[in-house]
């Protein structure tokens, strides 16, 4: 190794460049309509976030709490979901297609139905 090679193993790995997951923090942001596709986002925190119309297609979403969030339009197509929480979410018309659905956590969500 030579004195390159450290800092940029470094920020390689903060950015998630070796298949790492970024564990975002965003309880009560508005995110709607930001795109997340494709994106390794296991245990990340988006309660009570505005989600409505938000991509999250093909993401890795593993163990994410989306309690108390609007996810109206969403759109969660081949997405990782195992363990998520959406404990009280809103997920009026959210496409969830081919997604992995297995462990969910949906007490108390509104469907919009």
């Amino acid at each position: 190794m030579n004195k390159f090679t450290i800092p940029v193993l470094l920020v390689f790995s903060l950015l998630g460049l070796f298949g790492g997951s970024e564990k975002l923090q965003l309880q009560n942001e508005n995110l709607s309509k930001r795109d997340f596709s494709g994106r390794s986002l296991s245990g990340s925190d988006f309660t009570g976030a505005d989600l409505t119309h938000t991509n999250f297609s093909k993401c890795t979403l593993r163990k994410v709490s989306f309690r108390e969030a609007d996810m109206s339009y969403a759109n969660v197509s081949n997405a990782d979901l195992r363990q998520a929480d959406f404990t009280d979410t809103v997920l009026y018309s959210v496409d969830c297609s081919y997604s992995n659905l297995s462990a969910l956590q949906l007490k108390g969500q509104n469907l919009g139905c």
